[in-house]
């Protein structure tokens, strides 16, 4: 582990990301504290985006046990996701240099993690899986620092971390391949690699395997797993295959709904509406099939993700356009399902009104990315894509489309 986490902490100069004074993570006797007690103190403040915080309590409870214990796992895993996690923030609010720099200070500690797990004896399973996630773990920042080198047009850059992240990948799946549903959590991770490495084929291979196992998706990764999905049939649409695009819609719905079921009372007001999200893709697939069910459970879901405050460093227009699109998912499927019942005013009336609300929150996302917000994504111009469709307008909303692909190059979802 690293001795002083915090000392290049890129959040430190943002008053945004961390703000000692408010959370006081060391009120108790740091020496009676156990590493127990230090990652349940950690776990809000990496929720609250207090990344330099919960990492310094993460690594006190790494540095007062053993790497055998339950407790040193949850304090390595924390500390990577506080590191990923704050340099993902930084690249989508456009402080790419300061992203790479914390893509890397994860990947020097990683490093660290791996070899501390290397003395360990080879007997012990917990070792042999924690090696192969901290190869994981490794990987995945390598592929993230390769998308934002993409974005910066250093191509070279990109291909060389990309290079280590297969390399990475590939020793960790030897590592975890017998593992079921450990497995099936690296696969979904790996398909990431292949998407950013603009690998098609290899993204889809590894996303369907899961499909071929009797294990459930794993707690922790059904989110991610239903984006996959999701990829996949977007994949699928882009190549005109419709059938193959609609298979893989309702398989990231399915996954969703699940995930929905388990997890309702934890989820962030952004992963309701990733979730929505699904549902709306699947929609824009389905045909002459009934949308009822599909505008139901979109619409409850965009109203729990109302419910939920947004994170405290989100811009306001951010904030406002997300919820303003979501509002034109709903609207959008609405009018399908009023088509569906031949009521064309009805409709008509719900298209028109979901077009004006996407409008408005692309007039704000592209506000909030010029004030240093999170940067525009790619969903709101797939909406307005989706909504020029329903009035015949193929050449306005083609060129919607190439506005949402220039925008997910940008802002990974």
């Amino acid at each position: 582990a690293k001795s002083d986490p915090a000392k290049s902490d890129p959040a430190k100069s943002d008053p945004a990301k961390s703000d000692p004074a408010t959370s006081d993570p060391a009120k108790s006797d740091p020496g009676k504290r156990s590493p127990e007690d230090c990652c349940r103190e950690a776990a809000p403040l990496l929720a609250a985006g207090k990344w330099a915080e919960a990492r310094a309590l993460f690594m006190e409870a790494a540095t007062n046990s053993k790497l055998t214990d339950e407790a040193q796992v949850k304090a390595l895993r924390g500390a990577a996701e506080a590191w990923l996690t704050e340099a993902d923030l930084l690249a989508r609010s456009g402080k790419v240099d300061a992203a790479l720099a914390a893509y890397a200070e994860a990947g020097a500690w990683l490093d660290e993690r791996h070899t501390a797990y290397e003395k360990v004896e080879r007997a012990v399973e917990l070792a042999r899986l924690q090696l192969g996630f901290s190869r994981v773990h490794q990987a995945e920042a390598q592929t993230e620092r390769a998308r934002w080198f993409i974005i910066q047009g250093k191509n070279d850059a990109a291909a060389a971390e990309l290079k280590k992240a297969a390399i990475n990948f590939e020793f960790a799946e030897q590592q975890l391949q017998r593992d079921g549903v450990r497995y099936w959590e690296f696969l979904i991770r790996r398909a990431q690699m292949h998407r950013v490495a603009g690998d098609s084929k290899a993204m889809i291979a590894d996303v369907a395997h899961t499909t071929k196992t009797e294990n459930n998706t794993p707690a922790h990764m059904w989110v991610a797993h239903a984006a996959a999905a999701r990829h996949i049939a977007e994949a699928y649409a882009i190549r005109g295959d419709a059938a193959s695009a609609l298979t893989w819609a309702k398989k990231a719905s399915t996954v969703a709904e699940t995930g929905v079921s388990w997890q309702d009372a934890k989820l962030t007001r952004q992963q309701w509406l990733d979730m929505a999200r699904t549902l709306f893709v699947q929609g824009t697939l389905i045909g002459r099939e009934d949308p009822t069910a599909l505008h139901g459970k979109a619409k409850y879901w965009i109203e729990e993700a109302g419910k939920v405050s947004a994170p405290t460093w989100e811009h306001s227009d951010v904030t406002k356009g997300r919820l303003l699109t979501a509002a034109a998912m709903e609207l959008y499927l609405h009018g399908l399902v009023m088509r569906h019942r031949a009521n064309s005013g009805e409709a008509t009336k719900a298209f028109a009104s979901a077009a004006s609300k996407i409008a408005e929150a692309i007039r704000l996302r592209e506000a909030g990315a010029k004030a240093g917000g999170v940067q525009v994504d790619p969903l709101p111009y797939e909406v307005q894509a989706a909504l020029l469709d329903t009035q015949g307008q193929s050449a306005a909303a083609a060129s919607a489309r190439t506005k949402a692909v220039a925008a997910s190059a940008r802002n990974p979802d």
